[in-house]
Parts: C-alpha cells; structure tokens; sequence
C-alpha cells in the first residue's frame, strides 16, 4: 500500500503506517471527536496513547498548513485510510480536531493546563491558525501560574510580549534551574534582566524614608515601627529576600501599615512614602525583558 506524501513540516512530527500495529494499546473507535460532525472520515489519527480519531483531509487542508493537501492523501489505488501517528496525546489530538470544524471553538478554560499547553505546541507546529490566537490569550493568562512554561512557549515561538508579560513570574525560580532549562542566548538575557531587579532590590532595602516628625519623648522611632519593620522582614522570609518577594513589598507595606502603625500618624505616612518610592524604583530600574535580548 503506497503512503501518503507529507510535505516536510509534517514529516518531522507524524509517522505513517498501513495495516501496522503500533507499539502503544489502540481503541477501535476511529469516529470524529467533533460533536455532530456527518462528513466522511476519510484518515486515521493515532495519538501517543494510541487512541484513533476519524478526521478529514479536505478539513485539515483548509484549518491548517502543517497537513498535506486532501488530493495527495486521497489515493484511488489505497486499498483502506492510511493511519497517521502523532506525537501528541488523545487529549491533546482530540482538540486539536475539533479545531479543524467550522463549529465554535472549545472553552479551553475548562481543560487542564497541560492539555491547552500541548494544543497550543499543536498549533504552532501544523499551523492551525483558527486555534492559535486563542491558545496565545490563554498561554499569557496563565503566567503567574506557569511561568517557566510560558516563558519557553513565548520564546520559542516568537511572542515577546507574552516573554515581557511573564518574566517577572520567573524571578523566584532558581539560577540552576534556569541555566538547566533554558537555552544559552535566552538564560544570558534572563540573568542580564535579573541583574536590574537586583540593583533595585538594594536601592529599596536600603533606603527607607527619614521619619516624618518626632514622637513623644524626643524618639523618632517608635515601638510601632519597630514591630512593624519586624513584620515585614518576616514576611520577606526573614531576612532572606527572593526575586518575588520584593516585587510585593508594597502590597506587604500596605497590608502591614492597619496592624502596626493606625496609632501613629507619622510613621503610617512614613511607610506609605516607602511603598510609593519602591514601587518607583522597580519600575524606573527595571527594563522590559525584550530590551535585554
């Protein structure tokens, strides 16, 4: 039985086989995973898991580019439906698919991160235009979440305000881990753009404002001051300051001020001057990650 000619960006990521098992378990089921779908299936896509899905050749010609067109596949002298492997899973694949329909388009914020993460690979390697504007929105959303997965999917595939976007989430995790993880140009960029928010940590540690008057007493620190700084050094990990950490101290300040500091007016307006000043110098010292590549 002849094969069916993939062009080139298709053949790095898909294995054809006829009548062949293949090394994973497969299931019999070869229907479209698209709900109400009546068009003929006219291939077989098998998943990593070995799950088959029925699709259509004309559909995945027209959704995509990474796919060859339907009158290479459709062979009059093919004596059954070629089945393709894929290097993806049946979650992955199976909404892939539906992707590949004139239908409205899945809620992918009803899917695991991994699966939309896999889809959105998907995407960009057969390029699957209908599905990649919206796994890009979704990828952004989650770079608090998964930082260093969205900083490999921006960079690889060339979106850098996405990059922009999620490098502050990846200031907490490990120069070993980045220098493991990411290729050599982009881990020289990370650390370049590390480098600024270390300078900045510094500035702000460093430079808490002059109290605003005296106290009672001639004393221009008080005891809620005292316990105060206490409280936020323990909420900086007590003393040992991460990346992340100093990207909330406002916010630690402004959660910490009611508790320690609502009896003393000066000092209040004291430490709402070092929220202020800090939150100037992380933005004024820090460059767009972009800026350092």
């Amino acid at each position: 039985m002849s094969r069916v000619r993939l062009p080139p960006v298709f053949l790095q990521h898909a294995h054809l086989r006829a009548g062949s098992q293949s090394a994973q378990p497969t299931t019999t089921n070869r229907d479209c995973p698209s709900e109400g779908c009546k068009i003929p299936v006219d291939i077989i896509l098998r998943s990593s898991d070995g799950k088959s899905f029925g699709a259509h050749t004309k559909n995945l010609e027209v959704f995509t580019e990474g796919f060859p067109p339907a009158d290479l596949a459709n062979r009059s002298d093919q004596p059954e439906m070629e089945v393709v492997e894929l290097p993806e899973t049946s979650a992955i694949l199976e909404l892939f698919l539906k992707y590949t329909h004139n239908q409205r388009q899945p809620d992918l914020g009803k899917y695991p991160f991994a699966v939309v993460s896999g889809l959105a690979e998907a995407a960009e390697k057969y390029l699957a235009y209908s599905a990649m504007e919206v796994c890009r929105i979704q990828m952004r959303a989650q770079a608090q979440a998964h930082p260093m997965d969205v900083l490999m999917y921006a960079s690889k595939h060339n979106y850098p305000d996405i990059r922009d976007a999620v490098a502050p989430f990846t200031l907490g995790l490990s120069l070993t881990k980045m220098r493991k993880d990411l290729a050599p140009n982009l881990f020289i960029a990370w650390v370049q753009y590390r480098e600024h928010y270390l300078h900045a940590i510094q500035t702000v540690l460093s430079s808490p404002p002059s109290p605003m008057a005296q106290h009672k007493g001639g004393f221009w620190t008080c005891e809620g001051w005292l316990a105060f700084d206490s409280a936020l050094l323990a909420k900086l990990g007590g003393g040992t300051f991460t990346l992340n950490d100093i990207r909330a101290f406002p916010t630690l300040v402004d959660q910490l001020m009611p508790l320690h500091l609502k009896d003393c007016a000066p000092c209040a307006r004291r430490a709402q001057s070092w929220a202020v000043s800090a939150s100037r110098t992380l933005s004024a010292a820090v460059p767009s990650f972009e800026s350092c590549m």
